[in-house]
């Protein structure tokens, strides 16, 4: 016997062994189910991002494993420490119920938007908002969104503080001929650049 009750589940008995793991390990005692998970080699691990129900340390990890189509979460406030190569068609949006800011910490591009591929920000009609944070940081030459496809933003997205300096936008440079921008009712506010 493993001490739970008969007609527990396995998934509830999962959930009470990760979260004792937790308060074992941690500081924590106000964390949510989705800040932690246990992996396969039985690692506590933060939680960052998720797709469905699969959850994933970094933005960067899951927009990587992403399918076309798919939806990623953010879970938390979280820092993009070098660019995330967008591929394929994605929606990336905060989880419903929470404010999230994504904060660029890099001296290059947030995101990189290959040709054939689009990224869409956040969700239409939802009262909780998607920050994009550019951080006030001068980074010239390097919008906060690289495209060569399509960007679309929705309008509980608010995109602030980049700062391209004297080159190139400070959201959006697109390049080539088939790359677009698109915002709708989106905030922008306190971007410096140049050129847009």
């Amino acid at each position: 016997a493993d001490g739970f009750p008969a007609e527990m589940s396995a998934d509830k008995k999962a959930n009470i062994v990760e979260k004792i793991i937790v308060r074992k390990y941690t500081s924590k005692t106000d964390f949510t189910d989705d800040e932690y998970w246990i992996d396969t080699e039985g690692r506590l691990q933060n939680c960052f991002a998720a797709i469905g129900e699969t959850k994933y340390s970094t933005l960067k990890v899951a927009v990587g494993e992403a399918q076309d189509g798919d939806v990623i979460y953010v879970l938390h406030n979280t820092k993009v420490t070098e660019t995330i190569e967008v591929s394929k068609n994605i929606t990336i949006t905060n989880v419903a119920g929470k404010n999230v800011t994504i904060t660029r910490a890099t001296t290059d591009n947030m995101f990189k938007v290959t040709a054939g591929s689009s990224l869409t920000l956040g969700t239409a009609n939802s009262s909780k908002k998607l920050t994009i944070e550019g951080d006030g940081e001068v980074v010239v030459g390097n919008s906060l969104i690289s495209n060569a496809g399509a960007v679309v933003t929705n309008s509980n997205v608010i995109i602030q503080n980049a700062n391209a300096g004297t080159k190139n936008g400070g959201v959006v440079n697109n390049n080539g001929t088939g790359a677009s921008a698109t915002f709708i009712g989106s905030t922008i506010t306190g971007n410096k650049a140049s050129q847009g």
